[in-house]
């Protein structure tokens, strides 16, 4: 006896086969583990960006207070929006050079209003060293962020505003 299949049921058969295997695809690729090297990076990322975020907010209650307006303030801001967006887009290597020039320009936006140098606990750690040896310059980090943020442009309209898109990630 000869069995046939009609084409209704071949098609049927492949679809189901299609779905099935698109499904499996999808489970696994969701299931899928970051490598060490990754869940690694990003830990001292975050770790990098979160100790500048609070130290940018030192900083802004200090020119709040002092009202020394350099302008360095606001920069940081900018730059470490844009360290943010870098991290949540996986981009880890890139958001800690933004975060390293935001927290250089609040070193020198503190100091101006606290007329001196800021704490040792500030200052980059070990490990942090090595995440910004290969960074770039200044200038090329401050030319990334020309044109790119529409906020504030100014020290006194940063200190007024609450800075919730910069706030360290729990």
């Amino acid at each position: 006896m000869k069995h046939t299949f009609s084409k209704f049921s071949l098609l049927a058969f492949l679809l189901a086969f299609l779905v099935i295997g698109i499904t499996q695809t999808a489970d696994a690729q969701k299931h899928q583990r970051k490598s060490p090297k990754a869940k690694k990076e990003r830990k001292h990322a975050r770790k990098f960006l979160n100790r500048t975020n609070v130290f940018i907010h030192k900083t802004a209650k200090a020119v709040k207070k002092n009202k020394v307006y350099t302008g360095k303030l606001v920069k940081a801001v900018k730059h470490q929006k844009r360290a943010k967006q870098l991290f949540k887009g996986k981009r880890y290597k890139k958001a800690v050079h933004h975060s390293y020039r935001a927290r250089k320009l609040a070193f020198k936006a503190f100091k101006a209003n606290k007329k001196k140098n800021v704490a040792k606990k500030w200052e980059l750690e070990k490990d942090e060293e090595a995440l910004v040896e290969d960074a770039p310059d200044d200038a090329s980090i401050d030319a990334e962020i020309q044109g790119t943020d529409q906020t504030s442009n100014s020290d006194e309209d940063v200190v007024d505003e609450k800075l919730e898109d910069i706030e360290p990630e729990k």
